[in-house]
């Protein structure tokens, strides 16, 4: 009789996590193919704007506006400027929020987007929703590793809750 050897497969070594510079640079891409279209798009609506207009529609789009001449192309040309400029200012608070995203995945969302809702608030651009996002994502994967009580991990967990509140019938 043949000598039986084991034959359970030797466990891999683990796949080593990759540095932190190439981690950052893999979530700062991620969503170049997302908004890169959203940013192109608003672009193209201000060119558009400021080539039927003018170089001094900045200046006088909020008066154009407010009369409200629908018939003139001035008029038409305001409102683009101004839904272009809606749609840049945006970019800060979905960038924000996609990068929180990308970090720490779903409970971080919430906390990149007021991150960059902040960046807004104070007059940011793209860069501040970056940080925000970058602070939010961080700060998201420090409290995961919190250890949570041992009942959270027991019971059956809600998709929408980490763990049942105290009151629940269901402790």
């Amino acid at each position: 009789m043949p000598h039986l050897r084991n034959t359970t497969r030797p466990k891999q070594d683990a796949i080593p996590t990759p540095p932190f510079g190439f981690r950052t640079g893999r979530w700062l891409t991620a969503g170049v193919p997302w908004f890169a279209p959203f940013t192109a798009i608003a672009a193209t609506m201000s060119v558009l704007a400021l080539a039927i207009s003018g170089p001094d529609l900045t200046d006088t789009a909020d008066r154009i506006l407010a009369a409200a001449d629908w018939t003139q192309p001035r008029t038409w040309a305001a409102l683009l400027l101004r839904m272009s400029a809606s749609g840049l200012g945006f970019l800060p608070v979905a960038v924000a929020g996609h990068l929180a995203y990308g970090m720490a995945g779903r409970p971080a969302l919430i906390p990149g987007l007021l991150g960059g809702m902040a960046a807004l608030g104070v007059q940011g651009g793209i860069l501040t929703g970056l940080l925000a996002g970058l602070i939010a994502g961080a700060a998201t994967m420090a409290l995961r590793r919190i250890p949570s009580h041992r009942r959270c991990a027991t019971l059956p967990r809600p998709r929408w809750s980490p763990c049942w509140p105290p009151w629940s019938p269901l402790r």
